[in-house]
């Protein structure tokens, strides 16, 4: 019976032995157990955060500004070969959350101020960022392209190692910032609108330069009632509308691209009762702001007169100076109008914005 005893000690102490997994002196683990990586913590490695920084590079507009300008904000990540990896999608800036990559080599462009994915000409993961593009379109029953909102572009090409990485994204407008105001003191106006010729209707994600002249067509909203400038005893109704464009040369003209508007004005029943094309004398400059003020009124047989009361412009630097009206010219409207009821319709269903937009 002792000897059984003893035999019994044996065993167990080999078992308790074994199950400590060998001694200190470099012994091999069990085959079964799974190696933990010698980490802090003990913890495996994540993958490194990448998360996003929007600074300002429009004059007289500083970071917090630009941020709150920015609406519908996209940003396309690339590959180290520029095919598309990912968009993300947000109503503002503040909502940008970043994301997760492994080591390499990216691009990132952000597009702000674009609310339909229609204005895109792809989002498949996989195109390459050469031929992406933000496209103006035409809406159905329109003659004229529909004008965007005061469309805003950034790109940063990054490193990712093995640590959290936050990038810079300079941002900047790709277009002249314009408004028109006309103050009608005839009473024979009923809409009006405003055309801009040469107008840039594609622009490449790559180097957001404007491309592929067309005309769009904005109306003018009608406002609340306001007061001549140089007779304070009489009133009129207000129409407004403020467009951003970017304004290419005549092709094959080498003179710069001014600012030029075609106006146009019909009473109630449709019928055109005035016309004119103002150009300003300054160029259409991304991150240029032009402001446009003028009055029509009844003279009684000679019809309805235009004057131009207000021109200002701030140039690409933040310069500001007021326009004499005797350096803006003014025209009667020589080109035949191809107005369908789609562009009264659509023309001006997105007004741009100066400087921080609304909630």
């Amino acid at each position: 019976m002792k000897k059984f005893a003893y035999i019994i000690g044996l065993a167990l102490f080999a078992l308790a032995w074994n199950g400590c997994g060998g001694d200190d002196d470099g012994g091999e683990p069990d085959p079964g157990t799974p190696e933990v990586p010698d980490t802090p913590g003990g913890e495996e490695p994540g993958t490194p955060a990448v998360t996003w920084t929007l600074k300002s590079d429009i004059a007289g507009l500083d970071d917090e500004g630009m941020k709150a300008a920015l609406s519908h904000v996209r940003v396309y990540l690339y590959d180290g070969e520029e095919k598309l990896l990912s968009v993300e999608k947000c109503a503002s800036a503040g909502e940008l959350k970043g994301t997760e990559l492994e080591a390499g080599t990216y691009t990132a462009v952000l597009v702000g101020n674009v609310p339909d994915d229609g204005n895109i000409t792809t989002e498949t993961v996989g195109s390459a960022l050469g031929e992406m593009e933000v496209v103006l379109r035409n809406e159905e029953g329109a003659a004229y392209y529909t004008a965007l909102g005061d469309v805003m572009y950034g790109k940063a090409t990054f490193t990712v190692g093995e640590e959290d990485e936050t990038v810079t994204i300079d941002v900047r407008r790709t277009q002249a910032a314009t408004r028109v105001t006309m103050t009608d003191y005839s009473g024979a106006v009923g809409s009006a609108g405003v055309l801009v010729r040469n107008a840039g209707t594609r622009m490449g994600l790559d180097d957001a330069s404007w491309e592929e002249p067309g005309t769009v067509f904005v109306t003018m909203g009608s406002g609340e009632e306001g007061r001549s400038t140089g007779r304070a005893e009489e009133t009129g109704r207000v129409y407004t509308v403020a467009v951003n464009v970017a304004v290419l040369p005549e092709e094959g003209s080498e003179e710069v691209a001014r600012v030029r508007y075609d106006i146009v004005a019909r009473d109630e029943a449709g019928d055109v009762v005035m016309t004119r094309t103002v150009e300003v004398p300054t160029e259409a400059k991304p991150n240029a702001e032009v402001t446009l003020g003028f009055s029509v009124r009844d003279t009684g047989g000679d019809g309805l007169t235009f004057d131009v009361e207000e021109v200002e412009v701030k140039d690409e630097t933040g310069t500001t100076e007021d326009v004499g009206s005797d350096e803006v010219v003014v025209e009667k409207l020589d080109v035949d109008l191809d107005l369908r009821p789609g562009d009264w319709e659509q023309g001006g269903s997105e007004d741009a914005e100066f400087g921080p937009g609304a909630d």
